[in-house]
């Protein structure tokens, strides 16, 4: 899995939205003015830096829910940063220009031979990890 994050937000992208959601839902497009006003006006509120932050944390949802419906299915799963974005996008043909390759999830099932597999996973305790208030 890859997560591509648009840089910025055209009018014609939120047009195709608001179309999609018309077409899916059988409702009249008018009937999401509200909606679309309020989406453009945060969109317009914002800089394209703060689009794109938001943007990219949306994609840790989805990676996180993907991870989740992968653990059910007892499918291994490896989040990963630090990659090659450049060769990545190359290969993917991607325009770097409008997107960007935030982050990668390797999926599969581990080798039988990981001398790891079997050892006690090694975690920060929750009382250094959480504050509960």
């Amino acid at each position: 899995m890859l997560s591509f994050q648009k840089k910025s937000i055209e009018d014609n992208y939120i047009r195709g939205y608001f179309n999609h959601i018309s077409e899916v839902r059988e409702t009249p497009i008018e009937k999401l003015d509200p909606f679309r006003n309020s989406i453009n006006q945060h969109i317009h509120q914002k800089t394209q830096d703060e689009i794109f932050n938001w943007a990219e944390k949306q994609s840790y949802i989805v990676l996180a829910n993907l991870m989740y419906a992968a653990a059910i299915e007892n499918i291994d799963s490896c989040p990963m940063e630090g990659f090659r974005q450049d060769v990545i996008e190359e290969i993917l043909s991607v325009n770097p220009e409008t997107e960007k390759v935030t982050v990668t999830l390797a999926l599969g099932y581990r080798s039988e031979e990981d001398p790891f597999q079997h050892l006690k996973k090694v975690r920060k305790p929750n009382e250094k990890l959480f504050k509960f208030i």
